[in-house]
Order: structure tokens, then sequence, then C-alpha cells
């Protein structure tokens, strides 16, 4: 696993025990598509009780995403295209300035692709600037531009 990874997993909090599921993943994806991701980022959120719930971890690279649902017990992972395919982007947000995220952040983004109608990201506290910026590099930068009328 890369440095950048692991210093990524320390800083929202992901228990270290989790590091070698989340190495197993990394491999899988890197056969399935020959490359390694280039970017990963937890999908998580703070639920009722004040626990942090992990419910996917992403893997990012300049042509495809990967999602590992409920990567802590299964290997479930689903592959899409994401170069020039992002249909939408939607960012819902709770106290967040897109600076610098607070212990109160929050930051959901729900995006689709022309081939996999609706995907869905959540961030709290730290997280949301690691989310933020996974915005900035990989899907704002794919957004299809549609032909105008006329």
């Amino acid at each position: 696993m890369k440095d950048e990874f692991q210093q990524y997993l320390r800083d929202i909090g992901l228990p270290t025990q989790l590091d070698s599921r989340i190495d197993e993943i990394l491999v899988l994806y890197a056969k399935q598509l020959g490359g390694d991701a280039e970017d990963i980022l937890v999908s998580e959120y703070i639920a009722g009780g004040g626990t942090r719930e992990y419910e996917a971890l992403w893997l990012f690279s300049k042509k495809h995403v990967g999602e590992a649902r409920n990567f802590m017990g299964l290997y479930n992972v689903d592959i899409t295209p994401i170069e020039g395919c992002i249909k939408t982007v939607r960012l819902i947000k709770k106290a967040y300035d897109f600076e610098e995220a607070t212990a109160s952040s929050r930051l959901t983004i729900e995006f689709s692709t022309y081939f996999r109608e609706f995907s869905q990201l959540k961030a709290s506290g730290k997280n949301c600037d690691y989310l933020r910026d996974i915005v900035a590099k990989y899907l704002r930068p794919n957004m299809r531009q549609m032909a105008s009328v006329g």
C-alpha cells in the first residue's frame, strides 16, 4: 500500500487492522485494470449514536473508478469507466466551507455516469477535504460536455 494511502487512512481514523483488507482490494483492482489505483477514498458517515460507519472503499485512476461495497467483509467490487463519462455531480454539505473541514463538517457527493446510474460518496470531518479533492481531480474533469442544440 502506498504511504499516502496509509496516511489518509490514519487521518480519517480507520483502524489499522483493516490495512491488509484494503491491500487485498487494491491488488484485485490492479489485476483487473492492469494498473494501480492513484487515489482512494473511504465513504463513511457519523451514525445517530456518534459512531463512524464505513460504507465503501473507492479506488480512482484516470480512466476508472472502483467501489468496494461493504469492504470490511465482502469482495464486492464494481469497476466503471469515468474518462469523459461523468453525467452529473451533486454536492450536499453541512458545516463545510470547502476550505478546511472541522469535526462537524459533512459532505455527500452524488454522481452518475453514462454507464452507471448513480453513486454516492460520504465524508465527515477531515475526510471532507479528501472528498473535495477527489471531485476536483476525477469527477469534474470527466464531465462530458453536451453538444449544443440549434
